[in-house]
């Protein structure tokens, strides 16, 4: 019989392509049998993170490792027809098949219909400027879509949004710089980690370094370019084609994004500055700190390649209810 598979991870860092998970939990929606383990992931799990979840190295030290679940949990994938996680879209899919190959499994959780929580969220509180004048404003545009009301009503939203959110002491370039994280597009489909450009986009080569791909497969490079399609924008297309100009040449690519998109991520010392004057969870109003992202490299296991804002009341969602409101 087919059934949705709720389920959950807690890991070492928020990098999914290299980041292990430390405790996982399945729920069968249709009879409601739980699987639930703290695993053992084999690096160092950050003290930074450790905050977050609870778990330490001693936690976990006789804990079963990924590859010794395995079994269960394709067992239960083999009969699972959807997946549910909240957030999933952008997290647990990805750090669930990141260690589904690493241990040698052919299951593909990509491929599954994914119920993510959080999307539902998004579609059933619409966030178009007309809505959000709505909201903060007590009333909708007139003359909305003309450029010269939605650019005054976007303002007047602007200001009544960062008093509930606690944002009104960020200067704008403080916030822009916090929406963007680790992004090198706007859309996000490249991301920053560890001073390298990286897919995040394609089944085929998630998680894996730009420039790689462009060296290893410039054949799927070329085919993308083929095709049209709005998700192919200037951004993406114009990326594409310079890492495939010289991929042997990384160092040389980096600089042109940097000039073209901009640079990383702040590091430690700007970081400080943020996390010292950071506003108050936007989701409840309590009080909120800026989690490190490790880059998961265990020769490195204290390397922080980012930081993402925590609820420490409530642990709130932030990440997702900040980022990815989607239909903005």
């Amino acid at each position: 019989m087919s059934f949705t598979l709720a389920f959950d991870v807690e890991s070492t860092g928020l990098a999914t392509s290299t980041a292990r998970i430390v405790s996982l939990c399945m729920i069968r929606k249709d009879t409601n049998e739980k699987f639930y383990t703290t695993v053992n992931p084999e690096i160092p799990i950050p003290s930074d993170s450790t905050e977050v979840h609870g778990l330490t190295d001693a936690d976990v030290a006789d804990s079963p490792s990924f590859r010794d679940i395995l079994p269960t949990i394709e067992k239960w994938l083999d009969s699972a027809n959807v997946l549910q996680a909240f957030n999933g879209y952008r997290f647990d899919v990805y750090i669930l098949q990141a260690e589904l190959t690493r241990a040698g499994s052919n299951h593909s959780v990509l491929k599954m219909p994914l119920l993510d929580d959080l999307r539902v969220w998004q579609e059933g509180e619409p966030r178009s400027l007309e809505d959000a004048s709505k909201r903060w404003l007590g009333c909708g545009i007139e003359e909305a879509h003309n450029a010269s009301a939605d650019v005054d009503a976007m303002l007047a939203i602007d200001g009544e949004m960062r008093k509930e959110f606690g944002f009104e002491n960020m200067t704008d370039l403080e916030l822009a710089a916090m929406l963007k994280g680790d992004n090198v597009t706007p859309d996000g489909k490249f991301l920053w980690e560890d001073g390298r450009v990286m897919m995040h986009w394609s089944k085929k080569h998630f998680g894996k370094p730009v420039i790689e791909v462009a060296s290893s497969d410039p054949d799927f490079f070329n085919f993308i370019l083929s095709k049209d399609g709005d998700w192919l924008n200037h951004g993406v297309r114009t990326l594409v084609v310079k890492a495939l100009e010289n991929p042997a040449d990384e160092d040389g690519f980096n600089h042109w994004v940097i000039n073209k998109f901009g640079p990383p991520p702040a590091e430690d010392e700007d970081k400080k500055k943020i996390s010292a004057s950071s506003p108050p969870c936007p989701v409840c109003g309590g009080p909120m700190f800026h989690e490190p992202i490790f880059s998961g490299d265990p020769d490195y296991p204290d390397e922080v390649i980012d930081a993402v804002p925590v609820c420490e009341m409530n642990n709130c969602d932030i990440y997702g209810f900040l980022y990815y409101q989607e239909d903005c």
